[in-house]
């Protein structure tokens, strides 16, 4: 990994290299790998929903007056897995 960022709570990091592939990942059909986007694909999308979720919790744990009286909702699932899919993406 490199630092891009050092932050006083935080660094900001960019992947160089993977050195093991995650237990999660399954091979995919050759013509996805030419798509963008596709970096989800080798997770089942069950998995991909777990991990979004904690994404968007651990945002918001550095805010936390604005969680304080919230209830998390779980993410609604998609019926199509393999299909288009919006991209939602914060930043501040």
């Amino acid at each position: 990994m490199r630092v891009l960022k050092n932050r006083s709570n935080r660094l900001e990091t960019q992947l160089l290299r993977v050195v093991k592939k995650s237990p999660l990942e399954a091979a995919l059909p050759h013509k996805f790998q030419v798509y963008g986007g596709c970096r989800w694909l080798p997770i089942p999308h069950d998995k991909q929903l777990e991990i979004k979720e904690q994404q968007m919790r651990e945002v918001f744990m550095h805010h936390p007056e604005m969680v304080e009286n919230v209830v998390w909702h779980p993410i609604v699932a998609s019926p199509e897995i393999y299909g288009y899919r919006n991209k939602v993406e914060f930043s501040w």
